[in-house]
């Protein structure tokens, strides 16, 4: 996202929590535009709180925000755990949570804004092995549907974006079929090109969508025939 918005001549900002990376990735899009770097944990509020703070004083505060901070690790019952899905949701729903928390009351006073959330089309059934996964990314799209509405005619737009599976170092986990696996560069313009539309929702690639959209309209006893046939 942040290689897409540079080449299209827009300044951006990223925010991560290894210092050291951030750096490196910015230093090379400054070297086709304008990055800026500020380190920081999406976990921790008063971080979230006071990068919104600094980039307002710097009159930097960027129209359009991403939420894109999110892990994925495969849950089996054999392996449940309150620990780990804790964690889980911490970093993808809570995350969310913490940077809407800064930025939403400044967007809300500025009457304007956007605001895109990377939740996955995974948020629209439950798969096995994939339960915390979900649980999180269909916490984000329930989460986004409500705000949604209340910020109706406030100058403020939000957006959930629902990717299907993206070549990143996250997928190359998966020892499991990926159908319709899309680069990253490919993603980012997909993302792009809905946003710039102000869409709703950004769903791609539109096949896996399709498939997710079935899955998610099926009786429950069929769902649950189709889902065991995925057990080893």
């Amino acid at each position: 996202m942040a290689n897409y918005y540079v080449t299209v001549g827009s300044e951006v900002i990223l925010t991560a929590r290894t210092e050291e990376k951030l750096a490196l990735i910015c230093g090379d899009l400054n070297l086709r535009g304008v990055a800026y770097a500020y380190p920081g944990d999406v976990t921790k509020p008063a971080q979230m709180r006071q990068i919104v703070d600094d980039l307002g004083l710097r009159s930097i505060l960027p129209e359009l925000v991403i939420f894109n901070a999110g892990t994925y690790f495969p849950l089996s019952l054999s392996q449940f755990s309150p620990d780990k899905i804790r964690d889980l949701m911490e970093l993808n729903y809570f995350g969310v949570v913490n940077t809407l928390d800064a930025i939403l009351p400044v967007y809300r006073e500025l009457k304007r804004g956007q605001i895109a959330v990377v939740s996955s089309l995974a948020a629209e059934v439950g798969l096995p092995f994939s339960g915390p996964y979900s649980a999180s990314k269909a916490a984000l799209l329930r989460l986004c549907e409500s705000l949604r509405a209340e910020l109706t005619n406030s100058g403020v737009s939000i957006c959930t974006v629902l990717p299907g599976f993206v070549r990143t170092p996250l997928t190359d986990k998966n020892e499991f079929n990926m159908p319709f696996m899309v680069s990253a560069e490919k993603a980012a313009e997909s993302i792009a090109l809905g946003l710039s539309r102000d869409r709703v929702t950004i769903r791609f690639p539109w096949q896996m969508g399709i498939i997710m959209k079935v899955l998610s309209l099926l009786p429950g006893r069929i769902f649950t025939v189709l889902t065991r046939r995925m057990l080893p």
